[in-house]
């Protein structure tokens, strides 16, 4: 999850997915098999306009047509800050949710159906609960 300045973030997004993917050209892959980079980003701050949604998907298109001729580059990004509902309908609701929330919560809402997000509850939980390992009692 993105926690520095936010100011040239989405310029390090880029430079990271490009470095991502011209980095296997230095271990003898040749061009036309390197793999496409999907990047999903998780932020807690509000990245982009109210119109743009909280999960809201980017890809190169050309400009006149509005197609998408190119296809090794996409980036999700998933802003918490835009995530207020109280009613969770659906599992990305709760996903967003936990991302959101899960750190200031004692527990999870009753109306949590899915049972990955109720054991990434009980996770979180364990880890707040016991302490770390590499210190040693008093």
């Amino acid at each position: 999850m993105q926690k520095r300045n936010e100011s040239d973030y989405l310029k390090r997004v880029q430079y990271y997915s490009v470095h991502s993917y011209v980095q296997p050209l230095t271990q003898g892959i040749k061009h036309k098999d390197l793999l496409s980079v999907i990047v999903i980003s998780l932020i807690k701050t509000k990245m982009f306009d109210d119109e743009v949604p909280c999960i809201s998907l980017h890809k190169m298109l050309e400009t006149k047509t509005n197609k998408q001729c190119l296809f090794d580059f996409s980036y999700v990004f998933i802003e918490l800050k835009k995530f207020d509902k109280d009613k969770l309908e659906t599992t990305i609701d709760e996903w967003l949710h936990l991302f959101k929330c899960a750190e200031t919560e004692n527990s999870p809402p009753a109306n949590i159906k899915s049972e990955k997000v109720l054991d990434a509850y009980n996770i979180i939980e364990m880890h707040k609960t016991s302490p770390p390992k590499n210190i040693m009692p008093i």
